[in-house]
């Protein structure tokens, strides 16, 4: 595995823009703030649809506050990373077992957290149930995921253009594989928490139209492992962090065992 450093700017801590490459060749890219050199505390965060890893700023911040090391990826056909192809979680998350690795390379005994937005967390929820998920990973904070790539478009499709599911999702599916190589069936986040042992955080706004509540109690139930659910009033799509923040990090740092 090739690990790269591309370039380095100093703030209060140390902050480098490194780049690796995924099992299929592409390039990608991430900020990593270095906090202490002493610690093992990790937290990789992973940013939404159509974003990229400066969206995940004020969550980095915060964890570097707690003394964390971090690491903010592009994900793929996003921001500085290579890829034609928007990977809906399925193929972000070997993407982020990659990230680990660059991690575990550099600090066997690294302790990891996994915080992700929307796109994000349903790459984190589809990870958790991966059977080479390093013990390294203590905890993942998903943020407003759906359930999987299928549902979220039904849903859109029906939200946005008061459309059927037929014949657009069979034909899309179609296009998913034939582009990207994986069906929408595959990216499916509730089958990942069905198979998880490492404990997760859900979090989810009652107002969020782009996935709907429903999911979070979906996959809340489905899941096998240790976890908590936050549901926070009045939030829309990505903004519980926004409606009470000091709410948002004391639930976030009670679960991972930092206060």
């Amino acid at each position: 595995m090739r690990y790269v450093l591309v370039s380095k700017s100093v703030e209060q801590n140390t902050e480098n823009d490194i780049s690796i490459t995924a099992d299929d060749g592409i390039k990608l890219v991430a900020s990593e703030c270095i906090a202490s050199e002493a610690t093992h505390q990790w937290a990789i965060l992973v940013h939404s649809y159509r974003t990229s890893r400066s969206f995940m700023k004020p969550y980095a911040r915060k964890y570097q506050d707690k003394g964390y090391n971090t690491l903010s990826p592009d994900n793929r056909a996003h921001g500085a990373s290579g890829g034609k192809y928007i990977g809906m979680g399925y193929l972000d998350q070997y993407d982020i077992l990659r990230w680990i690795d660059y991690i575990l390379e550099k600090d066997p005994e690294a302790e990891i957290v996994l915080h992700g937005v929307s796109m994000g967390g349903a790459a984190l929820m589809m990870l958790s149930g991966q059977e080479n998920l390093p013990e390294n990973v203590k905890a993942i904070v998903e943020d407003c995921g759906y359930t999987s790539a299928k549902d979220y478009l039904t849903w859109k499709l029906k939200q946005r253009f008061g459309l059927p599911s037929f014949p657009v999702i069979p034909i899309a599916n179609i296009a998913f594989k034939a582009a990207a190589d994986y069906y929408m069936e595959d990216a499916s986040a509730l089958e990942g928490v069905k198979n998880s042992n490492t404990p997760i955080l859900f979090i989810h706004g009652t107002e969020d139209t782009t996935v709907p509540v429903e999911d979070v109690y979906r996959l809340y139930e489905a899941a096998a492992c240790p976890k908590d659910l936050y549901i926070v009033e009045g939030a829309g799509h990505g903004e519980a962090l926004w409606m009470d923040e000091s709410e948002y990090w004391k639930r976030v740092f009670v679960f991972i065992g930092e206060q």
